[in-house]
């Protein structure tokens, strides 16, 4: 993977992870909507108006699990609440670290996002000691971030499609943690967008 591979296939991956990220967020709204007699505006301006992520699941677990109380979906929300809280901390690095550029470094750590606090070696350093520390995710890391919040989404949808009595649509597969993509897939990915080129300018 080229400097220039890398720089693009980094961004297109950190901007997939968060517009799969906003998906999450619709698809718990529409969760509390199934599960409320409310006017749905209502639930909408409620959920949106809450900053965090954390206010929104637990603004939304606080109309959905009264209205599953006894149910054999109860089971089936705990477990979905449960991944979407670990899913909103993962955002919460790819939404709040800081994108450094490491010219040194082995490709596919070339471009990071850094925790605040993460020691950030000087330009062309790359000495063992300032290789990227634990924390840092790479375009790869990015990557799977992307994959797992599409998954959490379709596995939402798929409760929405269950309390109003319909089949699922979507086949995502909880048990095995989608994989990051590899360096090599990656690199095909940005040559296909780039029909099929194998040199790719710097943008």
């Amino acid at each position: 993977m080229t400097p220039d591979q890398e720089q693009l296939a980094f961004f297109r991956e950190l901007g997939g992870a968060i517009q799969q990220w906003q998906y999450v967020e619709l698809t718990l709204y529409q969760v509390a909507k199934a599960c409320s007699d409310q006017d749905p505006g209502h639930i909408y301006d409620h959920f949106y108006s809450l900053r965090s992520f954390e206010s929104r699941v637990q603004y939304a677990d606080s109309v959905i699990s009264p209205k599953l109380k006894d149910t054999q979906l109860r089971d089936d929300w705990c477990s979905l609440h449960s991944r979407i809280r670990d899913d909103g901390q993962e955002r919460n690095k790819i939404a709040h670290y800081l994108v450094l550029i490491t010219p040194g470094k082995k490709p596919g750590r070339r471009y990071g996002l850094w925790p605040p606090r993460a020691r950030v070696p000087k330009t062309g350093d790359i000495r063992p000691e300032v290789l990227p520390p634990s924390g840092v995710l790479g375009v790869k890391i990015c990557g799977s971030g992307a994959r797992r919040f599409s998954e959490s989404a379709g596995l939402l949808m798929n409760f929405v499609l269950r309390l109003q009595g319909q089949e699922e649509r979507f086949s995502p597969n909880p048990g095995t943690p989608p994989r990051a993509p590899t360096l090599a897939q990656l690199v095909k990915e940005i040559q296909d967008l780039a029909g099929g080129g194998s040199r790719i300018r710097s943008v």
